[in-house]
């Protein structure tokens, strides 16, 4: 009597199938770009303290027309709150984009959040930034008119037109990636096919 012979089964493995490859890309971006925005920001919030531990560290003949010069150019003083939040901001986003490598749940909040905050401060330095175009202007005329200090440096900055197109392109790059975060993560549905379901807390 011939013995039947079952085919093997195949292997059943407990391992969940080929996880979605976009939050490793993702992830990445958002750590790239959070780096950028940490590093800028931070060098443009210490960049006057900075420039006042050299000025003190040059001869005493050339302080006074350091500072001069130094006076001429400073930026106004909400821009300096901007890049404080825009250290914070990125301090949050590296930490999302770090989860989400990890694939943690909660990094799609982190990042829809960090998408909202950063929009509206976008949206706030635009607003400011052109509310005081014509302050900064002025300055940078009266600068090039008494061709005194920091008068090279506000030559491409005399006009309100210039510092208004400055700041409408700074808002569309800076916006880019929130906007991006916003649809994505915003429009995710918790679903296997999507990927979410994979990122485990």
């Amino acid at each position: 009597m011939s013995e039947t012979h079952t085919p093997p089964r195949e292997f059943e493995s407990d391992q969940p199938q080929d996880l979605p490859g976009w939050p490793k890309t993702i992830g990445i971006i958002s750590i790239v770009w959070a780096s950028l925005g940490l590093v800028c920001n931070s060098c443009g919030f210490a960049g006057p303290m900075i420039g006042r531990f050299f000025a003190g560290m040059a001869p005493p003949e050339k302080q006074a027309e350091i500072q001069q010069q130094m006076a001429a150019n400073q930026p106004p003083a909400f821009l300096y709150v901007i890049m404080l939040g825009k250290v914070v901001l990125s301090v949050v986003l590296l930490s999302a984009g770090i989860m989400l490598l990890s694939r943690k749940a909660a990094s799609r909040t982190l990042h829809l959040a960090w998408a909202s905050l950063a929009l509206l401060l976008v949206i706030g330095a635009l607003v400011l930034g052109i509310m005081h175009a014509p302050e900064q202007a002025k300055k940078a005329q009266e600068a090039i008119a008494g061709a005194g200090p920091g008068a090279a440096g506000a030559s491409f900055m005399s006009t309100s037109g210039a510092l208004i197109g400055m700041a409408v392109g700074g808002a569309v790059i800076t916006a880019i990636w929130p906007i991006f975060c916003l649809v994505w993560f915003g429009l995710m549905r918790k679903q296997p096919e999507a990927g979410i379901a994979e990122i485990t807390a």
